[in-house]
């Protein structure tokens, strides 16, 4: 009953803070104006090559000449990459004829520029990258003393042909002050990129869980992936491999075995962009007893409430079926965190989105 009831109290905190979320959203839009007279509003989302991308609610996203362009105001600030290899950061502003105005912090006054000398908007950053750490805790006082915290945090780091991923994860609950969990999980993977979706990947995983026995779980694997989207706002990869997994239990038999494994990452936003969906998934199967298999799930929803400060409703599903007898082969736990996630990611969502409460990189 306690813990039905923790559950339901977790999950109307999780809408109201959704509610709060909601309030801080403030809709805004740019402006194209076209040289035959006709003007489209949206988000400026970039220019390259001489192209300019605007999304729009009622069309998606739009490409446009750079030379059928007569003017673009924004509503929030952009990067303007100019022809002498400099750059500037703010609102722009319609100035002139063919002639345009950025306000920048750096600068007293308005900065005036042409057209014709402008060739990028927003280009993404070379080298992107982002963390976000999350924090649970539950404490309880009177007739039950519990205390359960809950650490995890990622880093993600984007080049053109690589990718760099860490996650980590601990958990430890007490119970009338004698220790009733002790676990953690982390994960380190390289993926290079063959082409723009086919990639390799290369991981470590180590785990380890004092009430399964297990003092270390660790693996080394290798394998294909695919990445069907990979934008600010949904992403999605599959990927599968083969693994040597080596365990060291504290009192049953250790061993090593080869193992096929595999996982999903998928992330999605809705709700006109309030709302970030996320699961995450890992798998090993032993390949020298089929009955021996381990699968982890993160399940949950995400959502901005300030600058960088989020709120995450998760759902944490796992099977391993080679625990010591006498234990559960299924974990499950529902938990509410609150993160706080940085990087220079951070531009390119605000501006899919243009929701104020990202903080600018």
């Amino acid at each position: 009953m306690v813990k039905s009831f923790r559950v339901i109290s977790w999950t109307i905190l999780f809408l109201v803070l959704f509610v709060f979320a909601a309030e801080e959203k403030v809709v805004k839009a740019d402006e194209v104006r076209l040289e035959n007279g006709d003007r489209i509003s949206g988000t400026i989302v970039t220019m390259e090559d001489k192209v300019l991308t605007i999304r729009t609610s009622y069309a998606g996203d739009l490409c446009i000449k750079w030379e059928a362009v007569a003017s673009i105001t924004t509503d929030a600030s952009i990067e303007v990459g100019l022809s002498d290899d400099t750059s500037a950061h703010g609102v722009v502003r319609f100035a002139e004829e063919e002639r345009l105005s950025i306000a920048t912090e750096k600068v007293d006054e308005p900065l005036t520029f042409h057209l014709d000398d402008v060739e990028t908007i927003n280009p993404p950053p070379d080298f992107r990258w982002k963390a976000r750490f999350d924090v649970g805790i539950d404490i309880e006082k009177g007739n039950t003393d519990k205390e359960e915290y809950e650490l995890s945090g990622r880093f993600f780091a984007r080049t053109e042909s690589s990718r760099y991923t860490f996650w980590g994860e601990f958990d430890r609950e007490y119970n009338d002050r004698d220790k009733t969990e002790d676990d953690a999980i982390g994960l380190l993977k390289y993926d290079h990129f063959l082409t723009e979706k086919w990639y390799g990947w290369l991981a470590t995983h180590f785990e380890m869980d004092e009430f399964k026995d297990l003092n270390l779980r660790s693996l080394v694997g290798a394998g294909p992936g695919y990445q069907f989207f990979e934008t600010p706002l949904t992403n999605l990869s599959v990927e599968a491999g083969l693994a040597g997994i080596n365990e060291d239990y504290d009192v049953g038999e250790d061993q090593s075995y080869l193992g096929f494994t595999w996982g999903i990452d998928y992330d999605r936003y809705f709700l006109e962009n309030m709302v970030q969906f996320f699961h995450w998934q890992r798998g090993i199967w032993s390949l020298s007893n089929s009955e021996d298999i381990m699968i982890y799930t993160r399940t949950g929803f995400r959502v901005p409430l300030f600058k960088r400060l989020s709120a995450t409703l998760q759902y944490n599903w796992e099977l391993d079926n080679a625990v010591p007898r006498g234990e559960e082969e299924v974990d499950q736990r529902l938990v509410l965190t609150l993160g706080w996630q940085f990087g220079n990611y951070g531009r390119e969502f605000r501006e899919a989105t243009k929701l104020d409460y990202i903080t600018p990189d």
